[in-house]
């Protein structure tokens, strides 16, 4: 089976995986055996973004009484 060498699938190459697309993406599968015969198909991931975030503020890292670092994406945000 091929597939796209993308990296928002676990394991291009495995017969299971697991798919972590960031935003609406397609993809294409091609399965064929060893006479060549062929089936394909694809398949649309749409991502529903929630832009309402809440964050925690019940408690304090350090004891200041303010949550002093977040982390979003990766990503260090200061407050």
């Amino acid at each position: 089976m091929n597939r796209s060498n993308d990296s928002s699938i676990s394991n291009p190459r495995a017969i299971e995986t697991y798919f972590k697309p960031f935003f609406a993406t397609r993809y294409w599968l091609i399965a064929s055996d060893s006479t060549r015969c062929e089936a394909k198909d694809s398949f649309q991931i749409f991502i529903k973004s929630n832009k309402n975030v809440k964050l925690a503020d019940a408690f304090s890292p350090n004891a200041d009484g303010a949550n002093d670092w977040f982390f979003r994406n990766r990503q260090v945000m200061r407050r």
